[in-house]
């Protein structure tokens, strides 16, 4: 009975092994095999395309959707809403410490007029060493009234100027010392496989 059990035991720890074998060795495997996200790097007043770079139909189209950041300015609550009437009542104005402003103009190289696809706003995004602040929508539509929203597509051989918003507070973990923001990374424009950072000053 004690021999039988004690190679119950060996069958079993020898089948666990096989088995953490299998897991590690297939783990190795895609990690190995998945594709690294390449990383671009650009200044201000730089032409940046706004494709993914993953060769698809629309990514193609994006590809000649160009972004260059013009300026960029920090600026309290207090300023921003009495310059831009920002009076919203929403909890969120009330926690914001300031706004971050970057002016881009974004051009369409495109000859023709192709509204099947188009640039969200939402996916360019203001990077910090520790995350990421997504755009402001209110306050975007406040700087910008004549945008139709924050996505949209622009005729073809056109371009467009505005001004994109961050709101800063201690919610989203940024803080501003000395008149700039802390650990402030840059402009992400486009995430995977390609991720294209330009950089703020």
């Amino acid at each position: 009975m004690i021999k039988k059990n004690t190679k119950m035991k060996w069958a079993v720890l020898i089948f666990l092994v096989l088995i953490a074998s299998l897991l590690t060795g297939r783990i190795y495997y895609v990690n190995q095999n998945v594709p690294k996200v390449q990383t671009e790097y650009y200044d201000e007043n730089d032409s940046v395309s706004m494709d993914r770079g993953t060769g698809d139909e629309t990514d193609t189209k994006l590809k000649n959707y160009i972004v260059k950041v013009e300026s960029t300015q920090l600026m309290d609550k207090d300023e921003f809403d009495k310059k831009y009437k920002y009076t919203s009542a929403e909890e969120t104005n009330e926690k914001n410490d300031a706004y971050y402003l970057v002016t881009v103009n974004i051009e369409n190289k495109n000859k023709e007029d192709d509204n099947s696809f188009g640039v969200s706003l939402y996916s360019v995004l203001l990077l910090k060493e520790n995350g990421y602040i997504i755009l402001d929508e209110d306050a975007f539509k406040a700087v910008n009234p004549e945008m139709p929203g924050t996505s949209f597509a622009l005729r073809g051989s056109s371009n467009m100027t505005m001004t994109l918003v961050y709101s800063l507070n201690a919610e989203n973990g940024t803080k501003v010392k000395d008149g700039k923001v802390e650990y402030l990374k840059g402009l992400l424009v486009t995430e995977t496989p390609v991720r294209k950072i330009i950089r703020l000053e």
